[in-house]
C-alpha cells in the first residue's frame, strides 16, 4: 500500500491495477466502476471467491504497509473517505473467512481510534511476540549488529551500561 498514495483517487487507482491483474489471471468481469461505492469490496470478494473455487484451498490475502494512505492523508480532506475504503475491504476480509486461510496486514501505526478494523474482530497482533521477531521486528542480533553506535549514544545519555541500553530497547 505504500505506493497507493495519499489521495482516494491515487489510492482507488493503485487497487484497480492490483485487482484487474487478479481479475484478469481468474478471467473474471469486472462490474464496477473503479470509484463505485463498495466496489472495492465487492472485487475482493469475488477474487477471493473464485480462487477458492479454482484450487479448493484458503487464500492468503497480504497487505503489506496498510498505514501508508492513512498516514500520508492524516488531517487532509481525503482521509475519511480512504478510511471508508479500508473498511470496506476490511469487511470484506471477515465476511469472506471461510475462503481465507490467513490475512498478513503490516504497518507501523495502530488506528483503533479510527475503528479502522471493527470490520476484524479477530485480529491478533503478533508484533511483540518472541516467536516473530524476525518477520516482525528486530532480532537481538540485528539490533547490535545495525545499531551499535545508537545504542552507545543511548547508554551515555543515560548514564547506563551498553547491555541496560540493550535491555531497556528489548
Amino acid at each position: 500500500m505504500s505506493n497507493a498514495g495519499c489521495t482516494i483517487e491515487s489510492m482507488s487507482i493503485y487497487l484497480d491495477s492490483l485487482f484487474s491483474e487478479h481479475e484478469e489471471n481468474l478471467g473474471l468481469n469486472v462490474e464496477y466502476g473503479v470509484q463505485a461505492v463498495g466496489a472495492f469490496g465487492e472485487r475482493l470478494k469475488k477474487i477471493i471467491k473464485k480462487y477458492h473455487e479454482k484450487t479448493g484451498l484458503g487464500a492468503v490475502v497480504l497487505i503489506d504497509e496498510y498505514d501508508a494512505p492513512l498516514l500520508h492523508s492524516w488531517g487532509k480532506d481525503e482521509h475519511e473517505e480512504i478510511v471508508a475504503n479500508y473498511r470496506n475491504v476490511f469487511g470484506v476480509l471477515k465476511s469472506e473467512g471461510k475462503y481465507i486461510r490467513f490475512v498478513f496486514i503490516t504497518g507501523i501505526a495502530k488506528f483503533t481510534k479510527l475503528s479502522l478494523f471493527s470490520a476484524l474482530n479477530n485480529l491478533t497482533n503478533i508484533s511483540f511476540m518472541p516467536e516473530y521477531a524476525t518477520i516482525c521486528g528486530i532480532t537481538q542480533a540485528e539490533l547490535e549488529e545495525n545499531f551499535q553506535p545508537e545504542i552507545e549514544k543511548i547508554a551515555q545519555r543515560r548514564n547506563w551500561t551498553y547491555e541496560k541500553a540493550l535491555k531497556e530497547l528489548k
